[in-house]
């Protein structure tokens, strides 16, 4: 992304210009709406194999406020898959929620919502120290970060 480009996304999130309350029932609503899809990938799992836990939490972000937002905990055997909302706030970008196995917190990803240029938005996970790696959410790739934890840090 050029310095024009950065600029002009600056421009677009200028406080006085931004309905914020509108912003984060957005951003609580897509929230909710992301656990629920991840939570139908693996429909077939529930129960048997996975647990999947919804808990309240606070934040408090500039501009924002303080509100109530959802945290996914993904449980199988003794282990966690923690989904917990960072925020809307995010420079770049309209919310970010961190991902890790419970116990690994050092080894998390993000899940990064992005508006596309056609005004959609879409999920993508950032991985590596600085998200160099940037891959669009979809079921596989969730899948393999999982199989690749399970098999790393079990």
């Amino acid at each position: 992304m050029s310095l024009r480009e950065k600029l002009q996304k600056l421009k677009e999130n200028r406080t006085d210009e931004t309905d914020w309350e509108a912003r984060k029932n957005e951003w609580i609503g897509s929230a909710d709406e992301l656990y629920a899809e991840i939570r139908s990938w693996f429909a077939d799992l529930e129960g048997e194999y996975l647990t999947f836990s919804l808990h309240k939490k606070t934040v408090e972000e500039e501009s924002v406020g303080t509100y109530q937002i959802s945290r996914l905990e993904i449980m199988f055997d003794d282990h966690a898959i923690i989904l917990d909302p960072v925020g809307t706030n995010i420079v770049s970008a309209y919310g970010r929620i961190d991902f890790w196995l419970r116990g690994h917190k050092a080894d998390k990803c993000m899940i990064v919502r992005f508006r596309e240029d056609d005004g959609r938005y879409q999920w993508e996970i950032l991985r590596g120290g600085n998200g160099k790696k940037r891959m669009k959410l979809d079921k596989d790739v969730l899948e393999n970060i999982m199989e690749e934890w399970i098999d790393e840090k079990i």
